[in-house]
């Protein structure tokens, strides 16, 4: 509140307030926006959408159970090699495979979507490097056997086909939230830009996309040695993973 009287804003002239998803900003006994409306009424509160979004995204990959399986490995992976003997192994085994650059890994977030899309782009970019020091780890006594059922699991071309279909899916998303925050966008603009997420994401489900998704997945599959998984069995996978 101090903040807002110091410049000599009139709160009394307010006519809505918006916080970015934080709870003492926003709370409706003790935050800034109970504060504010204690000394105007007329100051309506009004919802950070983007942040809203960032929500939705984050609560239905919770809910839908492949989703969740994958996002919970992902995050099991980020934590095992968070340590410092594993952290310096797989910036090793990048340059060892001649990365351009080093990517460091990302935590998965709860609350911002970006943070699940830069997660999955690093280990996608990386999956060779996450693949040679798992292996080299599993020869490690004090961490072989998480190692090694990591290593299984994402040495999988169910985990392959999986970090790129949601690298996919973030990759058209990612930006939406950002969009949203623009000061200069219109209800129209916003309307729109939802709604051509909403389709791109939806034409993600043909046969085409699938084919596209499905070719870029085999070539890596080989050059990281990871056994393909027959068509047929792959198509019921994804039949039962989009019901």
């Amino acid at each position: 509140m101090t903040g807002l009287r110091d410049p000599g804003i009139d709160i009394s002239s307010c006519i809505s307030q918006c916080y970015d998803g934080a709870y003492v900003l926003r709370g409706h006994l003790s935050g800034v926006r109970k504060r504010v409306n204690d000394l105007n009424l007329a100051a309506i509160y009004m919802y950070f959408h983007a942040n809203q979004l960032n929500l939705v995204f984050v609560d239905t990959c919770k809910k839908v159970d492949h989703a969740a399986s994958f996002f919970s490995l992902l995050d099991c992976v980020y934590i095992f090699l968070l340590s410092s003997v594993a952290h310096s192994l797989i910036m090793a085994k990048q340059k060892e495979l001649h990365f351009r650059r080093e990517i460091q890994l990302k935590k998965l977030s709860d609350t911002r979507m970006s943070c699940r899309y830069t997660s999955i782009k690093g280990v996608l970019t990386t999956l060779q490097a996450h693949l040679f020091s798992l292996e080299e780890l599993t020869e490690d006594y004090t961490k072989s056997i998480e190692a090694r059922d990591l290593l299984l699991q994402v040495s999988s071309f169910q985990f392959l086909l999986s970090l790129i279909l949601f690298e996919h899916i973030f990759f058209f998303s990612n930006n939406l939230p950002t969009l949203l925050q623009s000061e200069k966008i219109s209800y129209a603009a916003a309307a729109s830009c939802i709604e051509g997420t909403m389709l791109t994401i939806a034409n993600l489900r043909s046969d085409h996309e699938w084919s596209q998704i499905w070719a870029q997945a085999v070539p890596m599959a080989e050059k990281c040695s990871i056994t393909v998984t027959p068509l047929r069995q792959m198509q019921q996978y994804t039949s039962n993973t989009t019901r």
